[in-house]
């Protein structure tokens, strides 16, 4: 067996409903970045005079969630390169986040997933359950002492 075709290779493996799911995914890599003017136009040069400074930035990336059953994207950072994820009720679910790996004009989408597993927090109440009712014995019918 040539073990070396997973080299660079996530696998998962899970439970389902009594069945083992063994899952095969290629890790991406970023190996750049786009920049962008402030009109949002991708530039791939930038000139200016040795006396001056400009700020640069890269253009954020996208999250997403697989299911808003459970969770939300309660906020991400001016940057793009946090979020925050709040819970609704338990769950499972994936965390996505999809940026651009090309350079130039193309796109080649890299994408990163992060599982989540939300449980169920404290109880909250308690269940009850009742018996099966019955008559109530008259009170003429009862003994006294």
């Amino acid at each position: 067996m040539n073990l070396n075709a997973l080299y660079n290779t996530e696998i998962t493996i899970q439970i389902r409903d009594s069945a083992i799911v063994i899952g095969f995914r290629q890790k991406s890599v970023a190996v750049g970045f786009q920049f962008f003017n402030p009109e949002g136009d991708e530039i791939t040069m930038f000139t200016m005079r040795y006396n001056q400074e400009v700020e640069v930035s890269i253009k954020p990336p996208a999250w997403s969630l697989s299911s808003p059953d459970f969770a939300h994207i309660k906020s991400t950072a001016a940057d793009g390169l946090k979020a925050v994820i709040a819970g609704d009720k338990p769950g499972s679910f994936q965390v996505n986040v999809t940026g651009d790996a090309d350079l130039g004009t193309g796109v080649i989408p890299i994408v990163s997933m992060l599982d989540m597993t939300l449980q169920p927090g404290q109880a909250t109440g308690f269940e009850m359950q009742t018996g099966t009712p019955t008559d109530q014995v008259p009170a003429s019918t009862k003994k006294s002492k």
